[in-house]
């Protein structure tokens, strides 16, 4: 959290993050207070997502709060190995959610 008001009173346009539990799913709550910190400012989740246990699950979750976009890899190591995924990923989304590879 205070990280992310230094960016804010910086001026910075963004924030990168991801908070996981330990069970491998988004921690709600902390998602959802870092999110009202960076109010005015665009988020971006990170690939955590890629060790997220339901990642389509996370998706929902991440386009419920507000997130811009999500940095992944397609679950896999890299994007041309995760392409098929990064594709469901798109469609899923549509213009609720940017996917950057």
């Amino acid at each position: 959290l205070a990280d992310v008001h230094a960016a804010k009173q910086a001026s910075l346009s963004g924030v990168v993050l991801g908070v996981l539990t330990d069970q491998g799913q988004v921690d709600k709550d902390q998602l959802k207070a870092l999110i009202h910190q960076a109010q005015g400012m665009g988020v971006t989740f990170h690939r955590a997502i890629d060790q997220c246990i339901d990642p389509m699950a996370t998706l929902d979750i991440l386009m419920s709060l507000g997130c811009e976009r999500v940095l992944t890899s397609g679950l896999k190591a890299n994007a041309y190995d995760g392409r098929e995924m990064l594709k469901e990923m798109v469609t899923y989304c549509g213009e609720r959610l940017s996917i950057m590879a």
